[in-house]
This record gives structure tokens, sequence and C-alpha cells, in this order.
């Protein structure tokens, strides 16, 4: 009977301590529903499943789920082993959160949180970097002057260039077209404060009663260090009527895209009817070949219209010159002035590029 006595007791006791309001570990006055309290040196909490454990919260305030991970926890940090679902009950990543987001704070890419306009972009190997809008936020326009060679200031702070340039374009014979001129584009390590000196093409001249037509001269860019400078050729005369060639040698440039400039066209000659008893010849002189990467700016040719019933023109037109950047000059019309003048070439043009 005793016995019995002495274990209802017993129970009712631990009854009263599993049901309380608060119970405390390590502490006789817990201000939680579980308040646990360890020495300075140990870890408060550690739940583990045979010997692995699964949640342990360390005396530095840091937190691990799914791993020990007693190396390196951050102070008062979690550290999950394994995949975060937050409104997600499978997860397949770090973190998946289903449903919006409100961040106040700076999103920051391998450490670093971009500057003002820049935008955040893949590189496509599984990497995140931030980038200027259309790759770079400045540039100046050069054109051939009387200036020429013309020369640019390293602003501060700039250590790469990119840049683009277009070879001049060649005149116009009585026969071709001039050929537009090459395009190449490079990227360049330069130096704050360093002068870059440059020449534009200039556009070849149009043959004429008493001259032949010329070639486009060159766009030339140094490549830096000593290097050979990066060339973008000029379109030939229209007495062959080929296209600007380019340079592409090994320097410490890179992205080195170039492409020639379109050849000039032949002239053509067509024939028609005009009456019962008229007939026509339609000679159209060539037009001049675009310059590489520029989809429009060649000469026309010029065009005459002869009526070979009565060996008498009927209309005829000159030559248009090639535009800016470097499209090759029309073909002449005819022999006699002012339709026997071959159309210039356009002249060259480089444009810089820097953040």
């Amino acid at each position: 009977m005793k016995t019995i006595f002495l274990f209802l007791i017993v129970m009712t006791t631990f009854t009263d301590t599993i049901c309380a309001q608060a119970v405390g570990v390590g502490t006789s006055s817990p201000s939680d529903a579980l308040h646990i309290v360890g020495a300075s040196n140990d870890d408060p909490l550690r739940v583990q499943v045979g010997t692995a454990t699964k949640l342990r919260v360390f005396n530095n305030g840091g937190t691990s789920l799914g791993t020990n991970n007693a190396a390196g926890t951050p102070a008062n940090g979690l550290y999950v082993l394994g995949n975060t679902g937050l409104g997600v009950n499978n997860p397949i990543e770090k973190l998946e959160v289903g449903g919006n987001m409100n961040i106040i704070g700076e999103i920051k890419a391998n450490g670093l949180a971009g500057e003002q306009g820049q935008l955040l972009q893949s590189n496509g190997n599984g990497t995140m970097s931030w980038i200027e809008p259309c790759g770079y936020q400045y540039s100046e326009d050069f054109f051939n002057t009387t200036n020429n060679p013309q020369s640019w200031t390293v602003p501060t702070g700039v250590t790469e260039i990119m840049v683009e340039m277009w070879g001049a374009g060649g005149g116009g014979s009585s026969n071709y077209g001039g050929g537009g001129g090459g395009y190449m584009k490079i990227k360049r390590l330069v130096t704050p404060g360093e002068v870059i000196t440059f020449s534009i093409g200039t556009g070849g001249t149009g043959n004429s009663s008493s001259a032949e037509a010329t070639n486009g001269s060159a766009t030339t860019f140094p490549a830096g260090a000593g290097w050979p400078d990066h060339s973008a050729g000029g379109g030939s005369s229209g007495t062959n009527g080929l296209g600007g060639s380019n340079s592409l040698i090994n320097t410490p440039s890179t992205l080195q895209l170039r492409r020639r400039g379109q050849h000039g066209h032949p002239k053509e000659i067509s024939y028609y009817q005009i009456s019962s008893t008229d007939f026509a010849q339609k000679t159209s002189y060539g037009d001049g070949g675009i310059a590489g990467f520029n989809e429009v700016g060649s000469g026309y040719g010029g065009v005459v219209i002869h009526n070979t019933t009565t060996n008498t023109n009927i209309t005829s037109t000159i030559a248009r010159f090639g535009n800016q950047p470097g499209g090759g000059g029309g073909g002449a019309a005819g022999t006699s002035s002012p339709i026997s003048q071959g159309g210039a070439g356009g002249d060259g043009y480089v444009i810089i590029y820097w953040n």
C-alpha cells in the first residue's frame, strides 16, 4: 500500500512538470515555454538521429539544419544543408520562394552590388555579373577632317575601350562603282591620360575625262604595346571595284571583328522598245559597294538612256558620291561632262566606346 501511494505522488509531480506553462533547462525561472540556458562555452541545443546531428544551435548564435557544421558556422547566422522552400513543398534550388519578395537592401552578384544604371546578366556558365546597358555608357564619334590624324585622351578611371572603325570607299569609274570600305571592331586596354593618335581614311575621287578614279584610304588605330596598327582598309577605285580589306593581327587587343566592304557593281546594259519604230539602250553605270556592317551609304551610278534608232540620248543622270562611312562612289555615266564624273567614295569613320 505504501509503494502504491509513493508511485502516485511521483506520477502526480511528473505530470505537473510536463504540463507546466514554462519549462527551463539550466534555469529555475524559465521565461518562455522552453527556456534553455547553457554554459558560456557550451552549445545550448543539439538534436540527433542516431549519431547524425540534424539540428544544432551554437553558442555564437549560429544555427545549422541537417548538418553538424561545427566549423565555420557564422555568428548569428543560419546554415542549411540542402534546399530551402518558402511556400514551396519540394524546393529544387538552394532557395525557392513561392510568392512575392520584398527586398530591403542590395542584391549582390558574387559579392558585388553593382553601380547605378548597371544590369544583372547571366554569363552562361552559372554565374552572374553586372554590365552596362548596351555594354558601354559613353561614346565619341570621329570624322575625316583637315586635322587628320586625330587624337583622343583616355578619361580618368578608364582602362578599356572598344573601337569601331570603317575605311573609306573607293571612287567610281566608267565601268565599276567604287568598293566599300572595310570594317573592324576591337577592344584594347588603355591607361588613364593616355593620348591615342589615329587616322581616318579619305574617300577616293571618281574618274573624270582627264583622270582615273582613286582608291579610298584605310582607317588605322594603334593596337598598343608596340604592335602594328589595326587597319580597316579603304575600298578600291572603280577600275576593279574591290571592297576594302582589313588587317587582323595577334595583339593584346581582343574582340577583333572584321568584315570586308562590298565590291563595286559593274555597269549593266539592257534594251527595250520605245515605239513601233524606235528602240532604246539603257546603261546603268555601276553602283558603289557598301562598307562592312553598314547597310546604307553607297553611291548610285549614273544612268544613260539612249535612243538607238535616232542616235540621241533621252535622259542621263550623274553618279552619286558614297556616303559616310566608307560607301563606294557610283560609276560615271558617259564620256562628256558633267555625267563623265564618277562619284567620290565616302570617308572613313571611328567610334570609341568606354565606361
